[in-house]
């Protein structure tokens, strides 16, 4: 399984931002993680996630334009990642990529917003 990370920004009505997504099957789940919270993310503190339509796999590997002037995306980080634990709906995902080597834990809540944990290797 796979994960990228995009930076997406020149978005004319939406802040810069990052879209984090997973490999699911034939489709990459997505949440939208504000600019200032990703600094959060990697330093190991929680923060709050958008879960946002999924992404076609094309995406794993694409930067550039998106269509009718969304903005631009590039890659932030990307690489493997192996589902390691699920409880309940809380899923820890190990990530081994180019930025993040660490475990990753989604936690779902209420309206399509979830809690991100990360803690890298040491």
């Amino acid at each position: 399984m796979k994960y990228v990370i995009h930076h997406h920004t020149g978005h004319p009505t939406e802040k810069s931002h990052f879209d984090f997504m997973i490999e699911i099957g034939d489709a990459l789940m997505t949440w939208r993680i504000s600019a200032t919270s990703i600094k959060k993310l990697i330093q190991g503190k929680k923060v709050r996630a958008a879960r946002i339509a999924d992404h076609r796999k094309m995406y794993l590997s694409y930067e550039g334009p998106i269509s009718c002037n969304r903005g631009m995306v590039n890659i932030f980080d990307s690489g493997e990642c192996q589902l390691i634990s699920q409880k309940s709906e809380t899923r820890e995902y190990l990530l081994k990529g180019t930025m993040l080597c660490g475990v990753l834990r989604i936690t779902p809540h209420t309206n399509n917003r979830s809690t991100f944990h990360y803690t890298a290797l040491s």
